[in-house]
């Protein structure tokens, strides 16, 4: 059986939206290295930037500098993203969907991006270890 040779990428940004450019830069450079078509490009950068804005702006009741690491690996057929941060925890697996019944004037504001994530993803898990939040996201191509 033929497999494919693993690629991995490690990086880490400070939690500043300024940061949202980096984080689309090495995504393009694992999408380019790792053969991804611009459609499966695109749902992964959605739901990198959605997660890491996430982060940046509720994560922190400090002014701090902090870094948020990102491990970028493919094996196989599997794209899979591991988000570490030090920030509140938070679990976006415990937040209810939006209601997209209601009227718009009625609807609560937020909640579609982490609907996006769950849409674009195929796995996505959340975990506390040792005062950090880890997501652990999971694409299928």
């Amino acid at each position: 059986m033929f497999r494919k040779k693993k690629k991995r990428v490690s990086f880490q940004l400070k939690n500043d939206l300024s940061e949202l450019a980096v984080l689309t830069r090495h995504l393009e450079m694992f999408a380019e290295s790792a053969g991804l078509s611009r459609e499966v490009l695109f749902r992964l950068n959605l739901a990198l930037e959605e997660i890491f804005t996430n982060i940046v702006s509720y994560g922190y009741t400090d002014e701090a500098v902090h870094t948020v690491d990102f491990h970028l690996s493919q094996e196989d057929n599997a794209i899979t993203f591991r988000i570490t941060d030090d920030g509140a925890p938070f679990n976006p697996l415990s937040v209810d969907p939006p209601d997209t019944v209601c009227p718009l004037s009625q609807r609560q504001t937020g909640g579609m991006g982490l609907t996006l994530v769950k849409h674009c993803m195929d796995d996505v898990q959340y975990r506390r270890v040792g005062g950090l939040n880890i997501l652990t996201m999971t694409k299928t191509i």
